[in-house]
């Protein structure tokens, strides 16, 4: 259960990184 909970509040960063990344490319 611990490793599912560090993914839930992995998952977002890693998207919102991903979303900054692309708008700075533009």
């Amino acid at each position: 259960m611990f490793f599912i909970n560090v993914l839930t509040l992995l998952v977002p960063i890693l998207i919102a990184m991903a979303f900054l990344t692309l708008v700075e490319r533009k």
